[in-house]
C-alpha cells in the first residue's frame, strides 16, 4: 500500500470518529461523514471502496451510516454504502438493497446485486432476475452470481431436523 493511500485510510478513520462524537452532539452524523469523504478525495475522485472503508472505520455507527447513506446524491457513496452492508450479511439491508437494484447508476445497481448475493436472502432472487435482463451487462453479471451464490447457498445448507420427530 503506499503512503499516500495509508494516509488516506487513516484520514477517513478519524473522519468517522469525528462523526460519532458529532452524532451524539446534533445528529448530523451522516452529513458530517460524507462531507469529510469529500473534503479528502477530489471532486469527482470518490470511489465506493473509499467509503466502505470509511464506514468499516465507523465502528459500530458504521452500520447506521451505511443505510443512511444509500440515499446519498452521490452514486459512489450508494455503491460504498451497498457494498458495505453486503460484506456486513445485514438481511435488514435487503428491501433497500432491492430499491437499489432501480438506481439510476449502473455503479450503484451493480454494488447492490453483489451486496444481495454475499447476504444470500433468497426473498432478492426475483428482483435479481429482473435485473439479469437489464442492458448494463456488468450489473446483470453482476445480478446472474449473486443469485447463483444464494441459490447454492440455499442447497448447500442442510435443512435443520425437526426435534419433534
Amino acid at each position: 500500500m503506499n503512503t499516500s493511500r495509508a494516509c488516506a485510510i487513516v484520514m477517513l478513520g478519524c473522519a468517522a470518529v469525528l462523526v460519532r462524537d458529532d452524532r451524539g452532539a446534533d445528529g448530523a452524523g451522516p452529513g458530517t461523514f460524507r462531507s469529510a469523504l469529500l473534503a479528502r478525495e477530489p471532486a469527482g475522485q470518490l470511489t465506493p471502496e473509499a467509503v466502505r472503508e470509511a464506514l468499516v472505520g465507523a465502528g459500530r455507527e458504521g452500520l447506521a451510516l451505511g443505510f443512511e447513506l444509500l440515499d446519498d446524491p452521490e452514486a459512489p457513496v450508494r455503491a460504498g454504502a451497498a457494498s458495505y452492508l453486503g460484506g456486513r450479511r445485514s438481511r435488514l439491508a435487503v428491501p433497500h438493497l432491492i430499491k437499489l437494484l432501480r438506481d439510476p447508476d449502473p455503479t450503484a445497481r451493480r454494488a447492490a446485486a453483489q451486496a444481495l448475493g454475499a447476504i444470500g436472502d433468497p426473498q432478492a432472487l426475483p428482483f435479481l432476475e429482473r435485473a439479469m435482463g437489464e442492458g448494463e451487462p456488468l450489473v446483470a453479471e453482476a445480478a446472474v452470481g449473486a443469485a447463483r451464490e444464494i441459490r447454492s447457498a440455499g442447497t448447500a445448507r442442510p435443512k435443520p431436523k425437526s426435534p419433534f420427530r
